[in-house]
């Protein structure tokens, strides 16, 4: 029983293991082949764990479990791209939304078709991801500018803080008058100078020095010197003087009710205003009053504020110091109307009495220059009932002297429509005349009239065709007259039409139909425009190769003159060229080698050779004159020592070190190739370590191919140095050694050196004198010989000139290098183990058989499931 389940669940893990590797064909195809090799015992025991029909559901829903979890982690994708979209398009509504909230309900009121719109506007898309957030319904700004406001409050928008209430506004003048809390100054002078504070007290009172208390509250300040003289009079028998001034200012208590913003009781400075009050409290809320604020005193209305005139005009009448006790009161607004359109300031306005339609358009600042005055529209409501329109002739209405007045009811709502945008009674003329543009159709205009009223043709005019482009009534569909002028100037009718609205004519020059004549040049010109274009110019008539070199710009100081080409194509696109001497030209004025040009000529100047050769070389070391040098194209290494001076008795020419620029950018290039070929090598090596190795060998292969490509890498990334290696020893004048100098070269000649280095696997490396005819062992027996690490088989002798070589003749300045033998690594294995491999083998052969045996249960089992 125990051996049948776990033989069901080998099963099903080899179901998962070939279902996950094989798409479905390949795997009905792979057990094809293992069932027909199958001994008849597995066979039957195959077909009968199919015949259960629990292991059938089982297997089916195990075929279809990969390709749903895909698809689960494709949606689980899409949705999060899905709600990333939702989220910024939900963001952008979500500001239109909280734009609409913050209207007052007056502004709702009149805005209620605009907020329809755009809520319709966005439920109609199907959800938040289809909307586009460019659309305009999606676009705050744009909704903010559809959006009519109030008009004033945003005057208010500035936040206030407490320290504004302690900031004095206004002078104090003579007419200011003293109150609790200020404190007085008091000056005297003439007969008697003395100067004393006063602070006024809570009673509204002061007390001098010598005189006793004096009430001065509510007294300006005129009127209180007036009594603090006379009361000091009765001291000073002398005569004297006094000034009274305001050292400081009290505060006093004010109340702002109503429609305030901030309502309440504020304790100000004494000297506030009533305007600085107002904006002090917040201003009104937009259910409040603009246009009728009032101040209360000691219970009575002292005068009331129309802000529009402050905000309009900058009037501010009316504005008179408060006193402390002062009530300002904002009253709920009453009456409002909207206008909108092409009226300078749309808006909601508020009415303060009975109003006149051109009052309301002159408080919105005017109509604009594109409104349409032949009907102004008032949307009104009537007794809150239904809502209807008026449409007005306003233009006649302001031409009409004794006309009925039009008022506006609180809560119209004014339309001021655009006029028309196209132009009528207008056609086109375009092209190649005079005066292109749009004229005024007249009664009766022809083709003529229009070209009479346009100054006539220009130059160069086509007159084989001209077109009419004409849009047909009724529904304007295009339609084409050609006319020919010739036959219009000859008086032809038919090709002098009448014109109609909307014609829009034609001209053409005869550039455009036969294509415009040119003449090309290029080479050392002036002006370098011309070469890095087509070097094309229009050919007109009479023209020279003097005035194409002008129209260039002129010839450079570098241009060979004695030589240019001029290249003729002919009808038959047959190419000449002709040898120009432009010094003839130019400086002759030879009118025999000045040709005139012919269409498609062309004038290739070229430059005079070696014109501007300034390359330079280095040259140091042991020769008379070391230094940089200018080069002649062609110069040879020989020459260059000539004109350093020669060689001086120190010079050792075979070790001579010869660098060139190009050749180092050669070896820069070819390294970084190199590079890209070690890194992809490096990605095959590792995808060569088989799968399924134990962590250590596979840890091992790995440290080895890195091992060895950060060793070739270190090779490869060393400085270029650009060096080419010459053997200079028996430089002669014309020999191959005796290069071709470029432009950056550098060559450094070292003194004479009489040793020889040696070094690598020996005893003692060091420097041993050169003699003559001495063979490499002579040298390194010198050294102490080879240790027992040296490869004895090689032998690198690097020569004063840079080359090696695998030689036993040593010259002057060589080094002898001994390199140490190649040391293998071989990694520890265990003893192959027989057993261990007679055992592997068996398990190998029963699980293949039992495998088998399950793909063909598999395949078998698919069969059974999708019939």
């Amino acid at each position: 029983m125990i051996g049948k389940y776990i033989k069901k669940i080998s099963f099903f893990l080899l179901i998962c293991f070939v279902s996950s590797l094989l798409p479905e064909p390949a795997l009905a195809a792979s057990i094809d082949d293992v069932f027909n090799k199958l001994t008849p015992q597995q066979k039957n025991q195959a077909e009968s764990l199919i015949q259960e029909k629990g292991n059938q559901d089982q297997i089916k829903n195990l075929l279809e479990k990969d390709n749903s979890l895909e698809n689960e982690d494709k949606n689980k994708e899409q949705d999060k791209d899905k709600d990333k979209e939702v989220l910024i398009t939900k963001s952008i509504t979500d500001e239109i939304k909280a734009l609409i909230d913050n209207l007052s309900p007056i502004e709702k009121s009149f805005n209620d078709e605009e907020i329809r719109k755009i809520k319709e506007q966005q439920r109609n898309k199907k959800n938040y991801n289809e909307a586009e957030p460019t659309e305009e319904v999606f676009d705050k700004s744009y909704v903010e500018q559809k959006l009519l406001r109030q008009y004033g409050y945003e005057v208010f928008k500035k936040a206030v803080d407490d320290k504004f209430s302690l900031v004095p506004s206004i002078p104090i003048g003579p007419d200011y008058r003293i109150n609790p809390g200020d404190k007085l100054l008091v000056t005297i002078w003439g007969n008697v100078n003395d100067s004393f504070s006063l602070l006024v007290d809570e009673r509204g009172s002061v007390t001098i020095p010598k005189v006793g208390v004096v009430t001065v509250v509510g007294l300006t300040i005129l009127e209180a010197r007036d009594l603090l003289y006379q009361r000091l009079a009765k001291i000073f028998v002398a005569d004297f003087n006094i000034d009274l001034t305001i050292k400081e200012i009290g505060s006093i208590k004010v109340y702002m009710v109503g429609e305030f913003k901030n309502p309440g009781a504020y304790t100000i400075l004494a000297n506030t205003s009533l305007y600085d009050a107002v904006f002090i409290g917040g201003g009104p809320t937009k259910n409040g009053t603009l246009r009728k604020i009032e101040l209360i005193r000691n219970g009575m209305k002292i005068v009331t504020v129309d802000f529009y005139d402050f905000i309009l005009k900058g009037k501010n009448q009316n504005d008179i110091l408060l006193e402390s006790g002062d009530v300002i009161k904002i009253s709920p607004i009453q009456k409002v109307v909207a206008v909108s359109g092409n009226i300078n300031r749309s808006a909601i306005y508020e009415l303060k009495n009975k109003t006149e339609l051109s009052d309301l358009i002159s408080l919105a600042g005017g109509v604009t220059p594109t409104s349409y005055l032949q009907r102004i529209q008032i949307g009104r409501k009537v007794n809150n009932v239904k809502e209807t329109v008026v449409d007005i002739n306003y233009a006649d209405y302001l031409k009409t002297k004794n006309y009925k007045p039009i008022y506006v009811d609180s809560l119209d709502y004014v339309s001021i429509f655009s006029i028309e945008p196209e132009i009528r009674n207008v056609v086109y003329l375009k092209g190649n005349v005079k005066r292109p543009g749009r004229y005024e159709l007249s009664n009766g205009m022809n083709l003529m009239d229009l070209f009479i009223k346009a100054d006539g043709l220009a130059p160069y005019t086509y007159m084989e065709r001209a077109q009419i482009y004409r849009a047909a009534p009724p529904k304007r569909e295009p339609e084409i007259l050609v006319v020919n002028l010739n036959k219009m100037k000859a008086g032809d009718p038919q090709n002098n039409p009448l014109l109609k609205e909307f014609d829009q004519i034609r001209v053409y020059a005869d550039s455009e139909i036969k294509g415009e004549p040119k003449v090309y040049i290029s080479g050392e010109i002036n002006d370098e425009a011309v070469n890095e274009g087509t070097g094309a110019f229009p050919l007109v008539k009479n023209m020279r190769i003097s005035d194409l070199i002008f129209l260039a710009g002129g010839v450079k100081s570098s241009a060979f003159l004695n030589k240019a080409e001029l290249v003729r194509t002919d009808e038959k696109n047959i190419s000449k060229s002709y040898e120009i001497n432009l010094s003839k030209i130019l400086k002759e004025k030879d009118k025999k080698e000045d040709f005139l040009l012919q269409e498609n000529d062309y004038l290739f100047i070229r430059k005079i050779p070696d014109y501007g050769f300034n390359e330079k070389v280095t040259i140091k070391g042991n020769v008379l004159y070391p230094g940089k040098y200018v080069i002649s194209r062609g110069e040879r290494l020989s020459v260059l020592i000539e004109r350093a001076g020669g060689l001086t008795e120190k010079a050792f020419l075979a070790g001579a070190v010869f660098i060139r620029e190009s050749v180092k950018l050669q070896q820069t290039e070819k390294a970084a190739k190199m590079i890209k070929e070690l890194e992809i090598r490096k990605g095959w090596e590792f995808a060569q370590i088989p799968v399924g190795l134990p962590k250590e060998e596979r840890d091992f292969r790995h440290q080895q191919v890195e091992g060895a490509y950060e060793f070739s890498l270190k090779k490869i990334s060393m400085e270029a140095s650009g060096r080419i290696i010459l053997n200079l020893s028996d430089l002669k004048s014309g020999a191959n050694n005796d290069i071709i100098l470029q432009d950056g070269d550098y060559l450094e000649i070292p003194e004479k050196i009489y040793s020889v280095d040696v070094m690598g696997e020996v005893y003692f490396p060091g420097s041993i004198l050169y003699e003559n005819g001495k063979s490499v062992d002579y040298y390194i027996d010198a050294c102490g010989g080879r240790t027992d690490f040296a490869d004895r088989g090689r032998i690198l002798v690097l020569k004063a000139n840079g080359k090696i070589e695998n030689s036993y003749s040593v010259g002057m300045g060589d080094t002898v290098f001994i390199p140490a033998k190649t040391i293998e690594l071989v990694r520890y294995q265990d003893p192959f183990d027989w057993n261990k491999f007679w055992e592997s083998a068996a398990n190998a052969t029963n699980s293949f058989a039992q495998a088998a045996t399950a793909l063909v249960t598999v395949y078998l089992l698919y069969k059974e499931v999708n019939k």
